[in-house]
């Protein structure tokens, strides 16, 4: 979840607001009842769906496919579910992931 969540913000701090600062926000919600934690993040930069990011072929070396994707690539293989909406003037991207409770 760590590397996803660090994927992610890095993602929107770099290329979200290409020609000013900006904010990001970060909402998480963890459900005991169904195990799963949430993570939605929240900008207002420019829109922008990761989700609709051709998926790269890996199997071309480095050296001859274009760059990027394979930050969202890695969320969306680590995830058990990754969603992107645009409401209003913000970005929303929200992540989900299993999480084992602790066993007594």
């Amino acid at each position: 979840m760590l590397i996803a969540a660090d994927e992610i913000f890095t993602n929107i701090a770099s290329y979200a607001y290409p020609d000013k600062n900006g904010e990001v926000t970060v909402h998480a919600e963890y459900m005991p009842e169904t195990e799963i934690l949430t993570l939605v993040f929240q900008d207002s930069g420019i829109p922008f769906d990761p989700l609709q990011r051709k998926v790269p072929d890996v199997k071309i070396a480095p050296e001859h496919r274009q760059l990027g994707g394979l930050g969202i690539m890695i969320v969306k293989q680590m995830m058990d579910g990754v969603t992107y909406q645009r409401d209003g003037e913000c970005n929303l991207l929200t992540i989900q992931k299993k999480i084992k409770g602790e066993t007594k």
